[in-house]
């Protein structure tokens, strides 16, 4: 007898929606949910079949879900959207008639309440972070936030603690990126995207001139910037990988370096690839976003598991505190990997996911929701300061600084006036 059919409807490709969404599958398959997987096969399939979830790739047309919901009759649909509009089977399907419709939950991405459609059919809604969270209601303009919470809450994408490689294993990596002993391996993981900006380069170039042990790693920078490394605009020692769907050398890439620097330029809704290199016991070197997804700041705690910057000049200086002080490096990696292994525990997120699914179900009021809602309604209240504590102060350097303001402005200008033409544009639902 199982405690009943989830249809979870999410890619199986390398992005880590798509590693959220697959591994909360299997954990429902493993708490005796009957769990159906509505994508077409990829790189997470083969995890997906090995943890007993059916993989079905029954997603491809609005007619093709409503034949699976009318055959399986699940109990429950998870769907993992942006949280704007995009092309979505389940809608059309849902305005046509059904004799059991099923409850409808969604983890929201990006942190938007822009999705109409979303509004009208979607039963519980949630969040990736406290942070994407709070940029939700912000960006919504909505004001009495508690009024929201009987249908919206945060869980977190789940971190699992990785696994120990031997020191031999370590080193051996590390010469085959022609990594000497004695450097010390910073890494910026990541796809290629709008996201990349060039901050962890140029703070590289101008962090090497006073660290020279310092190298670089980045996977799947986007063409231009990769151009711009193989000219040599900053320098030498960086090393640029293409994109890697094997798992397990991304765990012994993580645990052979020394530290990890993350500036993406439009921010994180979670950030996965900075939880994972916390997870792996690294220092972080990050730079707030506040004029787009901004979680980052919620996961490195500034000066306790690595820094949060507002300019290039001052990851400059991180990267050159972390490369001259290896107890630091080292005091501040252990605080990361305890701070996001008790922040994304997987068994504690997964309790929260199953009591989503009970709410829905039974309607029964779970102490779990509540008291996440909260800590929600608390990180809301502190959010705006967090945004603006970061390593440096004003007063300790004022130009780059100021600067780096300016640059903030003109980028919230810019969210500003794109959520009004997308508002403008987008067609009656």
């Amino acid at each position: 007898m199982t405690k009943g059919r989830i249809c979870v409807l999410a890619g199986a490709s390398l992005g880590g929606t798509e590693k959220a969404a697959t591994i909360f599958a299997a954990q429902l398959a493993g708490r005796g949910y009957d769990v159906d997987y509505l994508a077409a096969p990829g790189p997470r399939s083969e995890f997906l079949k090995l943890n007993n979830v059916r993989v079905i790739d029954a997603n491809k047309s609005v007619s093709d879900l409503y034949d699976y919901i009318a055959q399986r009759r699940p109990d429950v649909i998870h769907q993992h959207v942006p949280g704007y509009p995009v092309p979505n089977n389940l809608y059309p399907v849902l305005q046509r008639s059904h004799p059991r419709r099923p409850k409808i939950i969604e983890t929201n991405i990006f942190g938007r309440f822009e999705d109409s459609l979303s509004e009208q059919f979607v039963d519980f809604r949630m969040f990736i972070s406290m942070a994407s969270a709070a940029q939700a209601f912000r960006r919504a303009r909505i004001k009495d936030i508690r009024t929201q919470l009987d249908r919206n809450t945060v869980v977190y994408y789940p971190v699992a603690e990785p696994s120990l490689i031997d020191l031999d294993v370590r080193e051996g990596f590390r010469r085959d990126l022609n990594i000497g002993a004695d450097e010390i391996l910073a890494v910026r993981v990541g796809r290629a995207g709008h996201k990349w900006a060039s901050w962890e380069c140029e703070a590289y170039a101008i962090a090497r001139k006073r660290s020279p042990r310092l190298r670089l790693f980045l996977m799947e920078p986007p063409g231009w910037l990769a151009r711009e490394i193989a000219a040599g605009r900053f320098g030498t020692g960086i090393i640029v990988q293409k994109e890697c769907s094997d798992f397990a050398w991304l765990e012994r890439l993580y645990a052979s370096a020394d530290l990890m620097i993350h500036a993406s330029d439009w921010g994180e809704s979670f950030g996965y690839t900075i939880a994972e290199g916390m997870a792996a016991g690294l220092p972080v070197i990050t730079r707030s976003t506040p004029w787009c997804d901004n979680a980052q700041v919620e996961l490195v705690k500034n000066r306790e598991t690595g820094f949060v910057c507002w300019s290039v000049p001052e990851l400059a200086r991180r990267l050159v505190d972390f490369a001259e002080n290896r107890g630091m490096r080292k005091n501040m990696g252990t605080a990361a990997k305890n701070r996001i292994l008790r922040l994304a525990s997987p068994s504690d997120e997964l309790e929260l996911l199953e009591d989503v699914i009970l709410y829905c179900t039974t309607g029964s009021t779970i102490g779990r929701i509540t008291s996440r809602n909260t800590a929600l309604l608390r990180f809301i209240g502190s959010f705006a300061r967090l945004e603006r504590t970061t390593s440096d102060m004003w007063r300790d350097h004022p130009l780059d600084f100021s600067v780096a303001t300016i640059y903030a402005y003109y980028r919230r200008l810019r969210a500003t006036l794109g959520a009004f033409v997308r508002s403008w544009l987008q067609p009656a639902q």
